[in-house]
C-alpha cells in the first residue's frame, strides 16, 4: 500500500494509526497477530486483516484498540478536544 511506501521513503520503521484494532506479538509463531478492538462496536480489525502480517502488520501501532469509546469520550472532554463528526466515540 501507498502508506507503507511513503513511510519507507521517509525512513519510518513504524506507523501509528487510529484504527480500532489490537496487534499482539505471537512468540510461538514468531509473527504479529491481529485481534479485535476491546470495544467491538468500534472494531476495525477486518479492515486491517488484508495486510501482510510480516511486512505490514508488524509495522503498525494501534493504540485505540485497547480503549473503549466511553473512555475516549471522557479523555477527549478532559483535554477539551472537539467531538467527532458523529458527536461521540461511544457507540450509539
Amino acid at each position: 500500500p501507498v502508506l507503507f511506501a511513503e513511510a519507507d521513503r521517509l525512513g519510518c520503521d513504524r506507523l501509528v494509526t487510529g484504527h480500532f484494532a489490537q496487534i499482539f506479538q505471537d512468540v510461538a509463531r514468531g509473527r504479529q497477530v491481529l485481534q479485535p478492538s476491546i470495544d467491538r462496536a468500534l472494531d476495525q480489525s477486518r479492515f486491517l486483516a488484508r495486510l501482510d502480517a510480516e511486512r505490514e502488520l508488524a509495522r503498525l501501532v494501534t493504540p485505540l484498540g485497547g480503549l473503549s469509546g466511553l473512555l475516549l469520550d471522557r479523555l477527549a472532554r478532559e483535554i477539551d478536544l472537539p467531538p467527532t463528526a458523529e458527536g461521540s466515540w461511544a457507540p450509539g
